[in-house]
């Protein structure tokens, strides 16, 4: 096993907020070089932002990219065009790895299982790469992220393989539509991480 694939472990191992803040203080420098290498060829950012383009079309639209981690998601929303983006992650220290990027207007420290310091209808729209994953964050923060988007505004995010059964995404954006909180636009399969095989759904949802 590869310390790459070690790393990708402990990352699907995490149980609570503070096992997600250790894992990533450990893995902020390294994690681009892991995760853009030939041994895992991490896709995902591209994959989501070409689909989140489909519903954003326009390009100066406010954009919260919603556990932004290093900045890997806004280098892919800012090569489709965008160019209004802020990002929000649990963890200071790939903040700080993103801030390097210089894609960002803001980027600033949120948990959205706790919830997110900001007023509702903040932004025009809301990317998440990589955080409906494996004990990170679950199904229930959907309505958090989605209130912070102005109504008819567009939330994208991938939801990995491994949890989105699991977790029961499909009943919990049934629900969205449901209760009138959301439409949901699209669910597509999408390469997530190509060196393991990895795919995930991307989902699109229109705020109501």
């Amino acid at each position: 096993m590869t310390p790459k694939s070690e790393m990708l472990n402990r990352a699907y191992s995490v149980k609570t907020s503070d096992d997600v803040r250790g894992l990533y203080r450990d893995w902020a420098q390294q994690y681009d070089q892991d995760l853009l290498g030939d041994d895992l060829q991490y896709v995902a950012p591209q994959m989501a932002a070409s689909i989140f383009a489909r519903y954003v079309t326009n390009f100066s639209a406010r954009v919260l990219d919603v556990g932004c981690g290093t900045g890997l998601s806004g280098l892919a929303l800012k090569d489709a065009g965008f160019t209004n983006l802020d990002g929000a992650d649990l963890s200071q220290e790939m903040l700080e790895q993103a801030r390097l990027k210089e894609v960002y207007q803001d980027l600033f420290e949120a948990d959205i299982i706790a919830g997110m310091d900001l007023p509702d209808n903040s932004y025009d729209a809301a990317l998440s790469v990589g955080t409906f994953t494996h004990g990170h964050v679950g199904p229930d923060a959907l309505a958090e992220v989605l209130r912070v988007i102005k109504p008819t505004g567009v939330f994208c995010l991938t939801i990995h393989e491994g949890v989105y059964t699991a977790l029961d995404y499909p009943n919990a954006l049934q629900s969205l539509e449901d209760k009138g909180i959301a439409k949901v636009l699209t669910v597509e399969d999408a390469d997530y991480i190509r060196g393991e095989d990895l795919t995930s759904k991307i989902a699109c949802l229109g705020v109501l």
